[in-house]
């Protein structure tokens, strides 16, 4: 083949979702910070950003390594123990139950946003499966942390 046959050289190669993810990691935390700034029910728990956002980095790590493994058919995810860490860390600064699924109503919305962001640099085929894997996590680790909000 000659070169830039068949090859657009102006493009970037598409990438995974998990590289994605990776890269724009601080970005979408501090797009969740801002969703969570704007949130009346959230913020009526008064803590420092650092507080607020300290289970984020992890998560992300947590994420992108889940997503650069091949799934388990017909398994939850593993959980960690960061979630379980949380769900005890959020009872103990007064959040209720409804606002940790708020939290991660916020997260899922940011993750979207940042993967919409950057539609043409994703690698296609491997799209929704990613974002399915993605909402079966964050609603995993929810329910692990609110398992251990409530002692459980």
């Amino acid at each position: 083949m000659l070169k830039g046959q068949g090859v657009n050289w102006g493009q970037m190669a598409p990438e995974s979702v998990a590289t994605i993810l990776e890269r724009t990691a601080l970005t979408t935390i501090q797009d969740w910070y801002e969703l969570a700034v704007l949130n009346g029910i959230i913020m009526a728990v008064p803590m420092s950003r650092e507080q607020r956002c300290s289970h984020l980095p992890r998560l992300f790590r947590d994420l992108v390594s889940r997503l650069l493994s091949p799934p388990i058919s017909g398994t939850k995810e593993l959980f960690t123990e960061d979630a379980a860490e949380h769900g005890v860390a959020r009872r103990k600064q007064g959040y209720s139950a409804a606002m940790m699924v708020e939290e991660a109503r916020m997260l899922e919305i940011s993750i979207f946003k940042s993967l919409h962001d950057n539609l043409d640099h994703i690698e296609f085929n491997l799209l929704l499966p990613d974002v399915m894997r993605i909402a079966n996590e964050v609603d995993a680790q929810l329910g692990r942390s609110l398992a251990c909000y409530g002692g459980l």
